[in-house]
């Protein structure tokens, strides 16, 4: 494991908790690689759930996945319809939302996420002015927990 990226000690460390068919959870997709590794580990009875605050990181995402060929139904919802809409369905896979984390606890999940995973600071290749807060990330954080322990 020493020499391998956070990233990559992570998946590894996850790979062997997530199971097919598990809901999950990007908190920050950035460019889509923690959404692709955990929408291959839940497999197609699976969902994930991705959410960023930049348009740039949900489309980005999108074609990330759909250019490894993994057949998913992909969903992308702005955060102003998010809070009127119903989404989702038997047949979506990826739930793409253009949001906070610091609102995590407003998406209506199937079940409860097995795994939300943040990677945290700016879009690589993007706008570095444009990047998550500390208090907006404690916030989202504290959500998580709460999530993970079924509160």
């Amino acid at each position: 494991m020493f020499g391998m990226k956070i990233t990559e000690r992570t998946h590894l460390l996850l790979k062997d908790y997530i199971e097919p068919g598990d809901v999950c959870i990007d908190a920050t997709l950035g460019n889509g690689n923690d959404a692709l590794f955990l929408m291959e580990t839940v497999g197609k009875e699976g969902v994930i759930f991705g959410m960023d605050i930049q348009e740039e990181a949900i489309r980005t995402s999108a074609d990330l996945i759909r250019n490894h060929c993994f057949e998913v139904n992909i969903e992308s919802i702005d955060l102003n319809k998010f809070r009127t809409q119903e989404f989702g369905d038997e047949e979506t896979n990826l739930i793409l939302l253009k949001m906070s984390h610091e609102f995590i606890d407003e998406v209506t999940l199937p079940k409860a996420p097995k795994v939300i995973v943040f990677n945290l600071g700016f879009l690589p290749a993007g706008d570095q002015s444009i990047t998550t807060q500390s208090d907006g990330t404690i916030v989202a954080l504290d959500k998580s927990l709460n999530m993970l322990s079924g509160k």
